[in-house]
């Protein structure tokens, strides 16, 4: 069997599943990646069973909304201002993109970020004529503390290095 370049296969001898990544012609071998640890293997087609495809991308894989809240603010007024920040947004964005946003895709990425990060955030947004809200909080001396960027497929480069809000 032919295996195709995102298809899951089992290893032989290894109990994880595994992304077929690449195929090198010239060792007639497969590039297989470990999921997690990210292990590139060569390996033959006979070391391996086929367990399934990714699914083909739809465009509403790439659609979603970002809000980032500040780390320098307290857990409770973080995660309070990232629902308040949430219900603005709802209110307040009212494009054919949002409204395509709420029927097909209602992805959200909330990041926690550094003031730094905040500001350049918006001022990257502000760049390409992007909408967003802020929320500030009155027992965090008026300050913002969260915002929300108006859906879309695509945003600034910066956006791909915040990391995702855990939680904690």
């Amino acid at each position: 069997m032919k295996f195709k370049i995102l298809d899951k296969v089992a290893y032989a001898g290894y109990p994880e599943i595994y992304t077929v990544v690449g195929y090198d012609r010239d060792k007639d071998e497969y590039n297989i990646a470990h999921p997690l640890f990210e292990i590139l293997f060569d390996v033959s087609e006979s070391d391996l069973t086929y367990i399934y495809s990714e699914k083909p991308k739809n465009k509403y894989d790439f659609l979603k909304m970002y809000v980032l809240v500040k780390d320098t603010a307290p857990i409770g007024l973080g995660i309070n201002a990232c629902s308040h920040v949430g219900f603005l947004a709802a209110k307040s964005f009212d494009s054919s993109i949002t409204e395509e946003w709420q029927a097909c895709s209602f992805k959200k990425v909330t990041c926690l970020v550094s003031p730094e990060q905040f500001d350049e955030a918006i001022k990257e947004i502000e760049k390409i004529d992007g909408n967003f809200v802020r929320f500030n909080e009155d027992d965090w001396n008026n300050q913002d503390i969260s915002v929300a960027f108006e859906p879309r497929y695509s945003f600034p480069d910066i956006f791909k290095t915040f990391k995702l809000h855990s939680g904690v």
